[in-house]
């Protein structure tokens, strides 16, 4: 079996403890360019094996605290769950227990970022806002800086008074000032908010962001403005460029969505090095045609620290 990881990948244990273990269960670990796949991944994985194909597969961060997760087929527009036949293996996926109760019994931070000590409510239309620069934002071939900003002002414009737009935990200097200049300019507000912002919120506009799945954590509704993870799924109002004044009832399909992705597609990713080596060789082994090769026993719920008395 052969892993090759590209030379982007900085997480440290790949130059120790991870780097030995892998060899020292037979493996070689390799370090290789991003050469198989456009979509500006930060890192990329790929697996060889004696009787299977070569596949790769891009990585992420996300959805939860230190949770990342492995997308063979790409990431935000290209991710697999855009692809024909997932959405029909995730609502046929019956979890153990629910996201929201492995997160309640999570030991440690459960949030992805850390948040603001800010505490607001809002009865109108909250929107996450994301980092202009990021890989999300610029990546596709309509996909720029520019279009983000404009969703921001086209909501500011469209929502007034009812708008709320959240500070990104990673947003700083003029990007916060732009936000704040934009939503003085149409009688919005902005600024940082914990996420008990969300407790009395109509529904959660965003343009692409995974903020999607905080807000679900809250059983909010959400309106996603581009294409991204969770477009095609059902467990947003995909608006294709508008701004609604509601958002569809989803049928259940955000939790069920929820439950797929802390179970079955994000991973802990401090693990330990034995039960890593055993994620990578089951996505070196799975066919090509598996969309989700993460073993439930692998993923972020099984991993993740637990509270010594959990409720």
């Amino acid at each position: 079996m052969r892993f090759e990881v590209s030379k982007k990948l900085q997480i440290p244990q790949w130059n120790g403890d991870y780097g030995k273990a892998t060899r020292a269960a037979g493996h070689q670990l390799f370090w290789s360019g991003n050469n198989q796949y456009t979509n500006s991944a930060d890192y990329v994985f790929s697996f060889q094996g004696r009787k299977r194909p070569y596949r790769a597969a891009a990585y992420e961060t996300g959805f939860w605290h230190e949770a990342a997760h492995l997308d063979v087929r790409g990431l935000w527009n290209g991710a697999v769950f855009n692809q024909p036949g997932a959405m029909a293996q995730v609502l046929a996926y019956k979890a153990p227990i629910s996201a929201q109760d492995v997160c309640r019994n999570r030991a440690g931070p459960v949030v992805k970022y850390s948040q603001p000590t800010v505490s607001r409510t809002w009865d109108g239309v909250v929107l996450a806002c994301q980092v202009a620069h990021d890989h999300s934002i610029t990546v596709g071939s309509n996909a720029s800086e520019a279009a983000y900003w404009a969703f921001l002002e086209g909501a500011c414009k469209h929502y007034g008074p009812l708008l709320f737009m959240k500070y990104h935990p990673r947003s700083h200097g003029p990007d916060l000032v732009r936000v704040l200049e934009l939503a003085k300019k149409y009688g919005a507000r902005a600024g940082p908010t914990d996420l008990k912002i969300l407790e009395k919120c109509r529904f959660v506009l965003v343009y692409n962001s995974t903020f999607s799945v905080d807000a679900w954590m809250w059983g909010k509704r959400v309106a996603q403005f581009a294409e991204g993870y969770f477009a095609n799924t059902g467990a947003v109002t995909y608006t294709r460029g508008q701004f609604p004044n509601a958002c569809e009832d989803t049928d259940g399909v955000q939790q069920k969505l929820l439950n797929f992705l802390i179970w079955r597609y994000c991973y802990y990713r401090l693990m330990p090095a034995d039960r890593m080596i055993a994620m990578f060789e089951a996505f070196a082994q799975a066919s090509p045609e598996e969309l989700f090769p993460l073993p439930e026993e692998l993923s972020y719920a099984a991993q993740a620290p637990r509270k010594k008395n959990p409720t």
